[in-house]
């Protein structure tokens, strides 16, 4: 039985399946921490998939026309074929409702085979390509482990002094942090120039400083002289937080501060946010070096998750 929510319900919705989706709450964070504003600015159409039998929820997604959509982790109790006829309740309404949605979130071993399916069941899919493939990890409060700064550098958590007293040199940062990451923003950043990157990283950062952005200064003297690296919470979900958004200017690289201002960045969640039992986060398989400062602070890999962009022509 398939239930749809369009985005002016998007609340009802999560009412209805944060419970399910916190089972398996690190692999569905993304879906966890969408906030109803998002949904509706970016189109989010969302579906729960129940049993005929049990009305028990098989299977949650949200999808987008323009932006990264989710679909809830795969339950260990849940057999391969209840999960195929699930996700292709979902393919079908799409199809139907030429609902072409503009990329997907998925565990690995899956999503080969949406994208597969997708493509057979829907002509105007003219290409699926794997936009990037992400690792998932996850800590926890005993198993964080804790760096601290050297002479000539200081974390911060950004407040909004510092954050109107750096804002240049920050919005500089993230822009390159979004350059550098190779995703697709150009459905939601138009025209795709500098001005309205940092006008994008802007909106990024007010929402991570809400729940909680750290930074590493530069120091002189005592004083803080410039922001060298940072570290966000991007989302929160009801027992946990997502990190994002890490980086540290290249010339000050190969000095461990992104593994400082992480470590330190998670710290200070656990201590602020008492419901927090675990941080999550995201990174690139293609990059040995980030995995392994996640590693070094005490995160543990749970599994890997494929981004597939899907290309359309009009039919």
């Amino acid at each position: 039985m398939l239930e749809i929510f369009p985005p002016e319900q998007f609340s009802m919705f999560m009412k209805q399946c944060t419970p399910f989706l916190c089972e398996m709450e690190a692999w569905n964070s993304r879906l966890l921490g969408l906030k109803e504003s998002m949904a509706q600015l970016m189109h989010f159409q969302s579906f729960i998939v129940r049993s005929e039998s049990s009305q028990q929820i098989e299977l949650v997604s949200s999808l987008s026309t323009t932006f990264a959509g989710y679909i809830s982790k795969a339950l260990p109790s849940q057999d391969a074929s209840v999960r195929k006829d699930a996700i292709n309740m979902v393919l079908q309404w799409c199809k139907e409702n030429k609902f072409y949605f503009h990329n997907i979130l998925e565990e690995d071993n899956w999503a080969c085979w949406i994208a597969e399916e997708w493509r057979q069941m829907n002509p105007a899919c003219t290409s699926v390509d794997k936009e990037i493939q992400l690792h998932l990890y996850e800590v926890s409060r005993k198993d964080l482990k804790l760096f601290s700064t050297t002479t000539g550098y200081e974390f911060k958590m950004i407040d909004v002094d510092l954050l109107q007293k750096f804002k240049n040199p920050l919005l500089s940062m993230l822009a390159n942090f979004y350059v550098e990451i190779k995703v697709d923003l150009t459905a939601h950043v138009r025209p795709f120039n500098r001005q309205n990157l940092e006008a994008f990283a802007w909106q990024k950062l007010l929402e991570a400083r809400e729940n909680g952005f750290g930074c590493i200064f530069s120091t002189k003297d005592g004083e803080l002289i410039e922001p060298i690296s940072t570290a966000g919470i991007v989302a929160l979900s009801p027992f946990g937080a997502r990190v994002g958004m890490v980086y540290t200017n290249p010339s000050f690289r190969g000095k461990k501060l992104s593994q400082i201002c992480v470590s330190n960045l998670c710290s200070s969640v656990f201590e602020s946010k008492t419901h927090t039992q675990c941080i999550f986060l995201f990174a690139d398989i293609t990059n040995p070096i980030s995995n392994q400062v996640y590693i070094n602070c005490g995160f543990k890999f749970q599994g890997s998750m494929d981004s597939l962009l899907f290309t359309y022509q009009a039919l």
